[in-house]
């Protein structure tokens, strides 16, 4: 395992990490918009309907999809992106903070 530069504290597999890219990216957009909402007062096609004008406003841009879990023994992150998924383990001592930051470092 190598170690990023900017996560020197925390060791994560970089096999997928072409390291000459990362420094030419730029920040990506984040949209709040469903971010204050809250899910349990909300009826669930207001969320459905949300998003699918969300996906409609964007639709030229590809959608990258990130989740990640945390058990009791496991830690996992994964992304999807039209045409592409991946998954990784985590060390099971990760936390769920690590986890995301690691879903979002694969996408």
């Amino acid at each position: 395992m190598r170690q990023l530069k900017f996560l020197q504290f925390i060791s994560y597999p970089t096999q997928h990490i072409i390291f000459e890219d990362i420094l030419y990216l730029e920040a990506p957009t984040i949209l709040y918009t469903l971010h204050n909402i809250f899910k349990s007062i909300t009826y669930p096609l207001a969320f459905q309907s949300l998003f699918a004008g969300i996906r409609h406003t964007y639709r030229d841009h590809h959608p990258i999809y990130i989740d990640s879990s945390k058990d009791k023994a496991k830690v996992s992150a994964a992304m999807y992106a039209p045409h592409f998924v991946d998954t990784a383990r985590l060390l099971d001592d990760s936390s769920i903070f690590s986890a995301e930051l690691y879903a979002s470092i694969i996408a």
